[in-house]
């Protein structure tokens, strides 16, 4: 799947820590007993978007460091497409990926 790479701060705004979902939390890839943890969900409010943004973070960032509210930056932020299986095969979102998060903003 293509990657876009984005600027954080011109798509979104300042960004304020949610927290990690309670179900669904961890994204895999793959299928059966080839399927891998690659990373966790977080949650992020975003300025611009008005709206709270899922954001996919590798294993290795520790998202306890972070409380509800605190202001934060990311870093080296990609973005792929989802389509639908059916149908038209339309792009129905974007699921976004980071690899690092700040607290205060850049």
């Amino acid at each position: 799947m293509e990657f876009l790479k984005i600027k954080p701060q011109e798509t979104f705004g300042t960004l304020s820590f949610i927290g990690k979902p309670i179900k669904g939390a961890e994204y895999t890839q793959g299928s059966g007993q080839a399927r891998k943890l690659v990373g966790n969900y977080c949650r992020l409010l975003s300025s611009k978007q008005s709206e709270a943004v899922e954001v996919i973070f590798p294993t290795r960032v520790n998202l306890s460091d972070f409380a509800y509210g605190d202001v934060v930056s990311i870093e080296d932020v990609r973005v792929e497409p989802i389509s639908e299986s059916t149908g038209s095969g339309a792009i129905t979102g974007w699921r976004i990926f980071a690899q690092s998060i700040k607290k205060g903003t850049v």
